[in-house]
């Protein structure tokens, strides 16, 4: 006999979280099915909706892999004795109806791929409580090869005394520069445009 959490919400597997996180703009480019709760909760807490918790579990219940994403609306303690007592008898209220709509509606789900599960937090989904808060996951390092341009870039920057050693922190500074030069520049050319239709107009005066 162990004290958990019981828990129920909506369950959608990881094809519909993946088409769901890039309705509402969460990046998901190089993460595990498994781990997409992680980049879910940090955006949930920043936009603090904070009455659903998302949890990967397998489905149907009992496997050992994660299939999907349950959007957990209720929480109950109490205790239970791996899974042979009587599971608490929960139903759907009002507030996990107002997530399910968000889900269909600004999450883009069709209703018909949620399905309402109820279970024991056998595998820690509430270990950090049962509201979404930030946390460390930055998602996925990506790495690629660097052109001959950017090299040369940064050997040149390296010789002038630049302190920026990691290359990606350098590609960052050295595009946004890129970006101002080109600003720079669209304005000069915006001037050069003036000038000359003024000099136009002086003339057609005169």
């Amino acid at each position: 006999m162990s004290n958990e959490i019981f828990v129920a919400g909506y369950y959608m597997d990881f094809a519909n979280t993946h088409a769901a996180m890039d309705r509402l703009g969460i990046d998901d480019r190089g993460v595990e099915d498994y781990r997409l709760e992680l980049p879910l909760r940090n955006w949930l807490a920043e936009n603090n909706r904070l009455n659903v918790l998302p949890g990967a579990i397998p489905y149907p219940l009992g496997g050992h892999k994660s299939t999907g994403m349950l959007f957990m609306t209720q929480f109950i303690e109490g205790y239970c004795n791996k899974n042979r007592d009587p599971l608490p008898d929960v139903h759907e209220q009002p507030r996990d109806r107002t997530v399910k709509e968000w889900l269909v509606t600004e999450a883009g789900v069709p209703e018909s791929n949620l399905v309402w599960v109820a279970m024991w937090d056998f595998t820690s989904l509430t270990l950090s409580g049962v509201i979404p808060r930030r946390n460390n996951f930055h998602g996925p390092r990506i790495e690629r090869i660097a052109t001959s341009e950017e090299l040369r870039a940064r050997a040149e920057y390296m010789r002038g005394g630049g302190k920026i050693i990691d290359m990606s922190a350098f590609l960052k500074m050295y595009y946004e520069e890129k970006e101002r030069e080109k600003e720079k520049e669209k304005e000069k050319e915006k001037e050069k445009e003036e000038a000359a239709g003024t000099e136009v107009d002086a003339v057609g005066s005169s």
